[in-house]
């Protein structure tokens, strides 16, 4: 076998991909969120440019994958065993859609096995692959919040874009309709309402571990990364 060996290194515990760590006030929060699909995969475009243009091409290493999550104690306690995995999953985690935080950990770890056949480090793998949680509200915005600071700056959904980098009011909506996004998003959000409409009284940035925000909003664009429904090829 080509590669580093796969019981060594970063990728030995799926937990440790979670950037940034969830909050130690959540506690078992895999109980909690695991089972919500509101994990992301960042760094794909990364891989897409240096190591395979197309993910489908890495149907074959599915097995593989499958038989190394089961083989690495970490994972098998972490999601009780490992369930099927496709294609397609991987697919979706390209274009930064929110997964199950299992199906995120196996789609960066298929992508660890892939990057083994050429002559780019592990460490190189794990800098620019990580698990984004999107599980983060607002404490205080709501509809009624995002209605009085539009009726108080009526430009205030695109100064939101504008500083968030995000390309659609869509994200903004879901966040006040007790959908969770990434906490740099929410953080975003929450210091340009309080600087650009006084007055907000918006509390913290926290978990929604409640059941009312158990989706994660699927208009979020990474804008640190090219986006990733653009890139149809190497």
């Amino acid at each position: 076998m080509s590669g580093y060996p796969a019981q060594f290194g970063r990728g030995s515990d799926p937990r440790d991909l979670v950037q940034p760590p969830l909050p130690s006030y959540i506690g078992d929060w895999e109980s909690l969120l695991g089972e919500r699909r509101a994990f992301r995969v960042r760094g794909i475009p990364w891989f897409r440019r240096n190591v395979r243009g197309d993910l489908r091409e890495l149907t074959s290493l599915i097995p593989r994958m499958v038989r190394e999550a089961r083989e690495r104690p970490n994972w098998t306690s972490s999601f009780g065993g490992v369930h099927r995995f496709s294609i397609k999953q991987l697919v979706d985690a390209g274009k930064y859609e929110p997964l199950l935080f299992e199906k995120a950990a196996l789609s960066i770890l298929i992508l660890d096995i892939a990057s083994r056949e050429t002559n780019i480090s592990q460490s190189d793998v794990y800098d620019h692959l990580h698990i984004e949680p999107a599980v983060y509200r607002i404490e205080g915005f709501d509809r009624g919040t995002l209605n009085q600071a539009r009726s108080k700056r009526p430009d205030i959904l695109e100064i939101l874009r504008r500083d968030t980098q995000q390309n659609r009011n869509d994200v903004f909506y879901d966040l006040a309709n007790n959908k969770t996004v990434s906490y740099r998003l929410a953080d975003a959000v929450r210091s340009t309402l309080e600087r650009e409409v006084p007055g907000s009284h918006l509390g913290s940035v926290v978990v929604g571990v409640e059941r009312a925000y158990r989706l994660a909003s699927t208009a979020e664009i990474d804008p640190n990364e090219p986006w990733p429904n653009k890139i149809t090829g190497p």
